[in-house]
């Protein structure tokens, strides 16, 4: 495995860039010089770029807070520099990568270019996080673009320029390092006096913009009515129940919750909502026949006056999707769970149901991304349910041992436990070959969920049939039989 020659050698395996701060602020200081009319500040393309500055890149970002908990893109993102500086940059492929970097076998090419080009697409997304946030200021980038591995570098300007006397452009800094020195001194003296200042002045914990905003709408439903905010109260706490969406007892249960809110203020949205989310369900389950029928008329009636009531709120445009998908209108369900998470682009519940309605429409990219482990997420649903919609949308894209990976986890975490959840963990280890817990999960199913309709529901679910037959044969291989 290469390793990186700043500060030291360092393994890509630990990632830990020690003690690199320090000299990466010295290298700073050295080279930080006035420049001449060509400025290499305006030159974007990074073939000016020195290797130590490349690096010096890479450390900045694998040591931010974005990748704090990102230890495969640390991974991959030092790899494929390191390849790329070294006379080997020519063989970054989806092969090469999955084989050296993550040891994925080499014959089975498909499934291992999945995995890297997953790996590369939350690699890239991690990326334009970081410079939308902590590394806004960084004078050099790194990206990877689109279409392949290799890793592109551009100086960024970060601060205007004024001509100098002579007609040379100069940094705004000019003054050289010790005049860099003293300007650092002076804005940590301000910051600390700023900070010292607002925390005599500030009474008590400061809530953040989410626990801010949530404080003013409960206070305009308090004076809205007392029912109006015990309305919103009890439909929120229903909204934390509604996993797994594929229990049929549970939604039951919370199908009445939804129903005591509304008789509460048969005026608020949210209620009717959640209403929607959990008839749209029972429906789904039901398959078909008049249960279906009914489950699906009723859902609809509480869409269309959430909609009518408040149709810019994120759970109603996340429930408006719902029952478009059990309607098998999936474009209409992309369309508006599309628009809830434009909405609330952090909260979990809409972020689950807008997972579970791309993988089913066979979106298998955009079910990675609501189930990405490194998403931030907020809200009522807390249960891990994101990480069976990641193992779903692995399986799919034929990455089997990340699949199982992902079920094991939200089992393990006290995640929501449903019929399809371990019909996919069964289909998992048929795949991988581990026939003995495949029939393990089988006898589950038919102990815990007696006369599940298995073939019958995944066709039902999945727009491709198949999606649904690939599922099925699976399981035939472990042993089960409808």
């Amino acid at each position: 495995m290469d390793t990186l020659r700043l500060a030291g050698k360092i393994s890509v395996r630990e990632v830990t860039y020690p003690k690199i701060a320090s000299k990466l602020t010295h290298y700073l200081f050295e080279n930080m010089t006035e420049t001449k009319g060509n400025s290499t500040c305006r030159d974007k393309s990074g073939n000016d770029l020195s290797v130590e500055e490349k690096r010096a890149a890479v450390a900045s970002v694998v040591e931010s807070r974005i990748f704090a908990n990102s230890p495969r893109l640390k991974e991959f993102l030092i790899y494929v520099t390191e390849k790329s500086l070294s006379e080997e940059g020519a063989d970054l492929s989806a092969k090469s990568i999955g084989f050296h970097l993550y040891g994925r076998d080499t014959v089975d090419e498909t499934n291992s270019a999945n995995f890297v080009r997953v790996e590369a697409g939350r690699l890239r997304r991690s990326l334009d996080d970081y410079y939308d946030s902590d590394g806004r200021a960084d004078a050099v980038r790194v990206h990877i673009r689109k279409g392949g591995y290799a890793p592109t570098f551009e100086r960024h300007v970060v601060s205007a320029q004024s001509p100098a006397a002579d007609g040379t452009a100069r940094p705004l800094l000019s003054g050289g390092p010790k005049k860099l020195r003293l300007v650092l001194v002076a804005c940590v003296l301000l910051a600390v006096i700023a900070l010292g200042v607002f925390e005599v002045l500030r009474p008590g914990p400061r809530p953040d913009d989410a626990e801010l905003a949530a404080r003013v709408e409960r206070q305009a439903l308090m004076e809205q009515s007392p029912a109006a905010l015990e309305a919103a109260n009890m439909a929120l706490q229903a909204r934390g129940l509604i996993y797994p969406i594929f229990d049929a007892h549970r939604q039951m249960l919370t199908t009445e919750l939804f129903r005591a809110a509304i008789e509460i203020d048969p005026n608020s949205a949210l209620p009717y909502a959640g209403a929607a989310q959990t008839l749209g369900s029972l429906a789904l389950l039901s398959i078909a026949g008049d249960r279906h029928d009914n489950f699906l008329a009723e859902a609809r009636e509480m869409r269309d006056r959430a909609l009518e009531l408040d149709a810019d709120h994120e759970w109603v445009q996340s429930a408006a999707g719902w029952v478009a998908f059990v309607e098998r209108d999936f474009e209409s369900a992309m369309r508006y769970s599309e628009r809830a998470l434009s909405l609330a682009p952090e909260n979990g519940n809409v972020l689950d149901f807008y997972g579970v309605v791309a993988v089913a429409s066979g979106e298998f990219e955009k079910g990675l991304q609501a189930g990405d482990r490194d998403r931030p997420r907020e809200g009522e649903n807390t249960r891990f349910a994101y990480l069976n919609i990641l193992g779903a949308a692995y399986f799919h894209l034929g990455l089997y041992h990340e699949a199982i990976s992902a079920f094991e986890e939200g089992n393990a975490s006290g995640g929501p436990v449903s019929a399809l959840g371990v019909v996919y963990l069964a289909a998992a280890y048929s795949s991988v070959g581990r026939e003995q817990d495949g029939r393990r999960m089988i006898d589950q199913i038919e102990k815990s969920w007696p006369g599940f309709p298995i073939e019958e529901f995944l066709t039902r679910l999945h727009r491709e049939p198949d999606t649904a037959r690939q599922l099925v044969k699976k399981l035939r291989s472990v042993g089960w039989a409808e």
